[in-house]
């Protein structure tokens, strides 16, 4: 179930909320800068969290054109780039410990998108099948730094496409990695999925 109102446990981030109104884009970039500093600084005030750390998962190809955009090194089609996992261990608003797990992406299923599938394909000579196999998915991590997946209370991504969400939240065969978990998620992003753009097809 999608839901759209905050937990007592949450509050908003009003810094931010007019953000896209100056229909100018240089006074926008002053006010997004301004309001960035804003938000700093009332983040920093509630004070450290009581733990982060975080665990690299794999490395894997990536377009040089969209990693490194106008300013590419080489001719190289793909760069390198290292998938990484962040767990954060803090208090919330009403003084309850929570753990927070950030990019928990399994990589197995995430290598589907057709856009992977595609650069496995071109790939292939260097990057053997094998490799999935042979690297454990988050939930492993997890359990190799002493956290049990089953405690953890909520997972986001900094962004939903190549993710396949169902292994840790449930929807595949076998319990969900993170039972208890309520995602975090962007929802225009999410409502983004009724129709996607072709130029996103590849990605999801």
């Amino acid at each position: 179930m999608i839901e759209s109102s905050l937990p007592g446990n949450f509050r908003a981030i009003p810094e931010l909320d007019e953000l896209w109104q100056d229909p100018h884009p240089g006074r926008r970039n002053e006010d997004a800068v301004a309001r960035g500093r804003a938000f700093h600084r009332a983040f920093k005030a509630e004070g450290p969290v009581r733990g982060i750390r975080t665990i690299d998962l794999l490395h894997f190809p990536y377009p040089q054109a969209f990693g490194l955009w106008q300013a590419p090194v080489n001719r190289a089609r793909y760069v390198v780039m290292r998938n990484r996992l962040v767990v954060i261990e803090f208090d919330d608003f009403a003084g309850e410990r929570r753990t927070l797990l950030v990019n928990p992406t399994e990589h197995d299923l995430s290598g589907r998108a057709p856009f992977f599938a595609q650069a496995r394909r071109e790939l292939a000579s260097w990057v053997p099948d094998s490799v999935d196999r042979a690297i454990p998915g988050p939930a492993a991590r997890l359990r190799a730094i002493g956290v049990d997946p089953a405690k953890i209370d909520y997972v986001t991504f900094d962004h939903l496409h190549v993710q396949d969400l169902r292994r840790g939240l449930g929807d595949l065969d076998g319990a969900p990695l993170y039972p208890r978990a309520r995602l975090l998620v962007n929802r225009r992003e999410l409502e983004s999925l009724a129709c996607l753009h072709p130029l996103q097809r590849p990605w999801w």
